[in-house]
């Protein structure tokens, strides 16, 4: 199954947004990536369990750390699948 494109970059900026603001929680990195929550949540939850993420309990909340980007940066942006 492939991805569409807006699918593509919501997963990059949550990624982008978890790299730069490690440690936050699912609703400051929707506002940083500007997803909505059903989005966001979709993209968090995706990208958690493709290993792109961590997530961690603190404190009673989850706050989300970056593994590794998304899109991988040792393969094209839009080089297929």
């Amino acid at each position: 199954m492939s991805l569409s494109s807006g699918a593509k970059l919501l997963l990059e900026r949550v990624s982008r947004a978890i790299e730069a603001h490690p440690g936050e929680t699912a609703p400051a990195i929707r506002v940083w990536a500007r997803a909505s929550k059903r989005s966001g949540d979709a993209a968090l939850e995706g990208l958690w369990r493709a290993g792109f993420i961590e997530r961690r309990r603190v404190d009673g909340e989850w706050r989300y750390y970056h593994v590794t980007p998304y899109p991988p940066r040792d393969r094209p942006r839009d080089g297929g699948d």
